[in-house]
């Protein structure tokens, strides 16, 4: 194993144990030190200024992150949506065959390979490592953002003040129904955050991976910031959408097998059989992940409103009531919880 992969494994190490609230101060000093030893001053500064001062950088770039696989189909559109904005674009790739990594050289030198472990955090923090703006933006090669939000996300971001340290984002999917015809929805993500060096800041979830946790522990706020990314991934047809979700499944039954723990995985897992439409099985699963109580609020106030629609769907109307109320009591701003509370009292 080379120094290199030795050091991202110190940080995985520290990233997991402060997923579990754990005191990582000796690790960090640790980790500090061999950053200042192997030439990583500038990093290992950025860790330390915000670890031990609270303090961190308030200019405007941005760091745009990737991880691919033969996306050559995709690719040179979404590079050329962001080329415009970014300051740097971080390319990961975890094993293309295709010319997804030559499309990639033509926007950037910033392409590094990294093998597929079936972790999706663990390909993204990796993605984190490598990103120096103060600023970052993850996206996938089927996601671009739309000219608006080209034009105002960098003055947003160097306008934010030093509390906010999320900026939610509206996701616009593209998929299609039963029939095949394509329709909308939307889904709403902190996809642009402030950047205080990986591990302090990391993903966790071997899919779906959240950011939130890690800024939220640190007493950064999330705001919205009406910037949109238009989704055209799931725009595939119902039988390749059930494919993807059985294979999602394997791999989050996996993962609380491993970690019995981590309330998102069991979220994540509940959730895939909420969209299967296998409410019932669903149930237990995702009462178990509120019970561990270490989400965000906002990721409880979704997952009691699973909870909610599942026992409506059931039938049974004095727990979906109860628990559309717990959804509230999460997140008063919750206006879909709302509306399903209205619909079920009607």
């Amino acid at each position: 194993m080379s120094n290199e992969e030795l050091l991202f494994e110190l940080k995985m190490k520290i990233a997991r144990a402060m997923m579990f609230g754990l005191n990582v101060d000796d690790f960090v000093r640790q980790l500090l030190q061999i950053m200042r030893e192997t030439g990583d001053k500038t990093k290992s500064d950025v860790i330390s200024e915000f670890y031990y001062k609270r303090k961190h950088n308030n200019n405007n770039t941005l760091s745009v992150s990737m991880i691919i696989k033969d996306e050559e189909e995709l690719l040179e559109d979404t590079l050329m949506n962001v080329s415009e904005i970014a300051d740097e674009i971080i390319i990961i790739d975890t094993g293309s065959t295709d010319k997804s990594k030559y499309i990639a050289s033509r926007f950037t030198n910033k392409i590094w390979d990294f093998p597929w472990q079936d972790d999706y955090s663990l390909a993204r923090n990796f993605s984190l490592d490598k990103c120096s703006s103060a600023w970052v933006l993850y996206l996938d090669a089927d996601e671009q953002l739309t000219d608006a939000s080209k034009k105002i996300i960098k003055n947003l971001i160097s306008k934010v003040d030093d509390n906010t340290g999320l900026l939610i984002t509206k996701i616009l999917n593209k998929a299609r129904d039963e029939k095949g015809n394509l329709y909308d929805y939307i889904g709403q993500y902190p996809r642009l955050f402030r950047n205080i060096g990986f591990p302090l800041l990391h993903f966790f979830g071997k899919i779906h991976e959240q950011i939130a946790p890690s800024l939220i522990n640190f007493g950064f706020d999330m705001q919205n910031s009406g910037i949109e990314i238009i989704h055209s991934g799931y725009a595939i047809s119902p039988a390749e959408m059930n494919d993807k979700v059985k294979r999602n499944l394997d791999t989050l039954v996996k993962h609380v097998q491993q970690d019995s723990q981590n309330a998102y995985t069991w979220y994540q897992l509940g959730n895939t059989l909420y969209q299967m439409q296998e409410f019932k099985q669903c149930i237990d699963l995702l009462e178990n992940a509120l019970r561990c109580k270490n989400l965000t609020t906002l990721l409880s106030s979704n997952l009691a409103l699973a909870i909610a629609d599942s026992y409506h769907k059931i039938g049974n109307k004095n727990r979906a009531i109860e628990y559309c109320q717990k959804s509230i009591e999460f997140n008063p701003k919750n206006i879909v919880a709302e509306i399903l509370l209205h619909h079920i009292d009607v």
